[in-house]
C-alpha cells in the first residue's frame, strides 16, 4: 500500500522536488504497489512506468563503506 501511494504522489507531480522520498528497496520490489495503484487508480503509462523505475533505482540510499575497526 505505501509503494501505492508514493507511485500515486509521483505520477501526480512528476518532476517536482518539494520532497524526498527515499526507499531501500529495488523496483522489482515495487511490483505489489505498481498492481494495487493499477487497479485501484489507472493503467500506468510506458513512460511512466520507466520513469518510476529510475526514481526507485535512484531512491536507493548509498552503500556505506565498511571499515575495518582492529
Amino acid at each position: 500500500m505505501v509503494t501505492a501511494i508514493l507511485i500515486a504522489a509521483a505520477v501526480r507531480s512528476p518532476g517536482s522536488t518539494t520532497g524526498t522520498i527515499r526507499s531501500d528497496g529495488r523496483w522489482d520490489n515495487w511490483a505489489a504497489g505498481v498492481d494495487l495503484f493499477e487497479e485501484t487508480v489507472r493503467l500506468l503509462t510506458e513512460d511512466e512506468k520507466i520513469a518510476l523505475e529510475l526514481d526507485a533505482e535512484a531512491m536507493r540510499p548509498a552503500p556505506t563503506p565498511h571499515t575495518d575497526s582492529s
